[in-house]
Formats: C-alpha cells, structure tokens, sequence
C-alpha cells in the first residue's frame, strides 16, 4: 500500500489535527532555553495557514512591555512586533477570566490558536486549559519552566503534563562551563537576596547550569551590608568544589 498524504492532516507543529479535536502542547525548560522563542515559531507557524491567534501572558511578567513580546534573545530595549503572530493580547492575573468575562469569552471563540507564555504563574490553570481543549476543541500552546531553581514544582505544570498531547523539553547551556555542555537547571543568583518563589529576572538574578554546577556551585546567600560575607569568591569550576559557596542542601534547611 503506498503512503498517501491527507491535506486535512498536514500541520506546521507535530501535533496532529486531522479529527478536529482541540490539542494541548507543553514547551517547557529552565531559563534561557529558548521557551518564548519557541512558541513564537509556532504561533508564526499557525498565522502562516490562516489560523487566529490569541497570547495571553501573566500579569506578574513584566518582560512584555506595551504590546510587545520580549524573548531573552531579544535586543535590550526592544521588543518583538506582535501585530503579525498574535491577533489578541490578554495580561491576565488568574486564567479562569477567559471563563469568567463575556468579553474574553468572545475573543476566546473567535480564536483556533490560544498561547500562553510562562504558564508557571498561573494557578488553577487544569480546569481552564481541559475545558479549552476537549470541549471548546482550541490548540493551546504553553511555555513555561519546568522547575524553579530549587527544582521544585513550578505553578500546575506537573497537573498539566498528563494532559498534553506533546510536550517539548528545552535545555540552555551551562554558563559555568561555558563550552557546550546542556544547562538543565535554573540557578538562582546570589544578587537576588531572597528565597521566595516567584522573582521576576533576567540574567542579573538567574543563570542556566549543568547538574555538576548545581549541585556543586549554589551561590551563598547575600549577607547584609553591615556584616559581609567573609568568602568573596566568585563561582569556581566544579574541580575546585566552588571555595566558598555553600552546598545545595543547606539552602533547602534553611527554607523549611
């Protein structure tokens, strides 16, 4: 039997949407992994076949300034132009609005396409995103971290994964070794002086490590000004145990 290709199948991700049911993709990953850029290709993908697209980021996020869209590989100061790959922006504090709202309702039903960037923020998100796809049979696109940077659960993205038809793993490099090695990891800087979960950054407070960095190179807490911290190292290479940086675990006391 020779293989014939059905138009109805064909489609610019690999998620397949021959039946017309909705579908459900996860892009996930640490920081600098290419997430946003990611979905941008997708959603550019959908645009170039006819398909309405609606992006919806988290309010919290702040990388979006205007209408824009900002990636980790965009310019300082600029953003990407969203009047082609989008054709609806929401910011939204809590997913369930586009439930809630007649008007967000609307431009829900008027869309095939819906994204959702850093879908980590969000919280009660399962019910929304199901309702989305198997019932209003939409193609729901999220991207987010798969972890924080103490590899704990981030948001509902670990609710979410038995439900998707696909999800992509993304890895940065690792900014230590600095020569190719995959960075798998979020690591928190120690410029951040906090240990809440949520801190909105960019590469002053994060960085992306190799499993060797992260277990070995934690950065040690910022100590107050008045009484500095006696090692003023700065992060050594994993043969030299990091001198000066406290183990993982110690940090994961600490919190509890």
């Amino acid at each position: 039997m020779s293989d014939v290709c059905n138009p109805s199948c064909t489609s610019p991700s690999t998620l397949s949407r021959g039946n017309n049911t909705g579908t459900l993709q996860l892009i996930l990953g640490p920081m600098f992994s290419g997430k946003s850029t990611r979905l941008l290709h997708e959603t550019n993908s959908f645009r170039a076949i006819g398909k309405r697209v609606l992006f919806i980021n988290p309010h919290v996020n702040q990388r979006y300034p205007g209408a824009g869209i900002t990636t980790h590989d965009t310019p300082a100061g600029s953003t990407h132009d969203t009047s082609q790959p989008f054709d609806h922006m929401l910011s939204l504090e809590d997913i369930r609005e586009l439930q809630q709202r007649s008007d967000y309702m609307e431009v829900v039903h008027s869309v095939d396409v819906i994204c959702i960037e850093e879908i980590q923020f969000f919280h009660h998100t399962v019910d929304t995103i199901r309702h989305l796809v198997d019932t209003l049979n939409k193609h729901v696109l999220c991207a987010g971290l798969i972890a924080d940077y103490k590899r704990r659960p981030f948001g509902d993205v670990l609710e979410l994964i038995p439900l998707a038809d696909d999800m992509v793993q993304l890895k940065a490099l690792c900014t230590i070794c600095n020569n190719g090695t995959a960075g798998i990891f979020t690591q928190r800087l120690p410029s951040a002086n906090t240990s809440v979960q949520v801190l909105i950054g960019e590469s002053d407070v994060y960085r992306s490590v190799c499993r060797a960095h992260y277990l070995t190179c934690q950065p040690a807490p910022v100590a107050p000004v008045s009484t500095p911290h006696p090692s003023s190292c700065e992060y050594d290479t994993v043969t030299t145990r990091c001198g000066g940086i406290v183990p993982w675990y110690v940090d994961d006391v600490q919190d509890e």
